[in-house]
């Protein structure tokens, strides 16, 4: 005979006595990483853990009321765009009584926000990857939420670039002395790795390419750029490697800052060369059709 929960309500097992808590993965929408949260050292559960933000709906509150209300008071967060159902889970907060009985429900949420600001529950906070939050999340149930995202953002995501055609643009940026700007594409480029390229990127969901370019050179290279001319558009097909981009190229200048690596992993090198020098290096094919184009107009 299967067991059946004891439904009668007595002192010693009072049916109806649990507490609802409900509990996020944000995640950035910009840079696609969710957030973690350490908590505090003088808590009496799980202190000094990192964790995804949690809380306990209060009497009369709907869970998506209580979730906005718990994160805007625990993180500060005021944009969240509430989305699917990850998980719905059941534990004790502590020894196995009515009074430490727990059902919780853990949703996928967005945010436009990337600075936090912690309550007192909570000494400090990361952006950090899935993978990164697996190597930092000791608690068992977190652990399971994270991985239910992971999930979720490998069925439905499009590789772009792969499965879905990408645009990734370009900066050609000259010195003083007419040299071009140039990087070495390192072992975790998404493609062409060991071939010399101007500087730029993937453009975003919802970005200009304008803004997407200024955005991806920042991040790479670490200056301001102004655009001032477009200079083409290249189609960046690589059959070899099961890719497809459209790639447009922009002549920029410097408006501030040095340029220096800023993504190690993906770029290896970082150097001016003349035209003629870099006619000589294994180009890239958009930077090669860049050349081509420029030396021709």
């Amino acid at each position: 005979m299967i067991n059946q929960p004891n439904n009668l309500s007595t002192k010693e097992n009072p049916v109806g006595r649990f507490m609802v808590a409900a509990g996020a993965v944000i995640e950035h929408k910009r840079t696609g990483k969710i957030l973690l949260i350490q908590r505090s050292a003088d808590l009496d559960w799980h202190a000094n853990e990192w964790e995804i933000d949690y809380g306990r709906i209060d009497q009369f509150e709907d869970a998506v009321t209580g979730l906005k209300r718990e994160l805007y008071e625990e993180v500060g967060l005021s944009d969240l765009e509430i989305g699917p159902i990850l998980s719905v889970w059941h534990m004790y907060r502590g020894p196995e009584k009515a009074e430490n009985d727990l059902i919780g429900i853990t949703y996928l949420c967005t945010t436009q926000t990337d600075q936090i600001k912690l309550s007192a529950e909570h000494q400090a906070y990361r952006w950090v990857t899935p993978a990164e939050a697996l190597e930092l999340v000791k608690i068992e149930g977190i652990r399971r939420d994270v991985i239910k995202y992971q999930e979720m953002k490998s069925a439905s995501k499009a590789e772009v670039g792969k499965t879905v055609i990408g645009v990734g643009a370009g900066a050609l940026i000259f010195n003083e002395q007419g040299k071009v700007l140039l990087s070495l594409r390192g072992k975790q480029a998404k493609n062409e790795v060991g071939k010399w390229e101007i500087p730029g990127g993937a453009i975003e969901f919802g970005e200009t390419i304008e803004d997407g370019l200024k955005r991806e050179v920042k991040e790479e290279i670490g200056i301001e750029i102004e655009i001032v001319e477009m200079l083409q558009v290249c189609n960046h097909i690589l059959p070899e490697e099961h890719q497809h981009w459209v790639s447009p190229t922009y002549v920029c200048k410097i408006i501030s800052g040095t340029p220096q690596i800023m993504e190690p992993d993906k770029s290896e090198k970082l150097e001016w060369f003349s035209i003629e020098e870099a006619l000589q290096l294994p180009l890239s094919i958009v930077t090669r059709q860049d050349i081509d184009h420029l030396k021709n107009r």
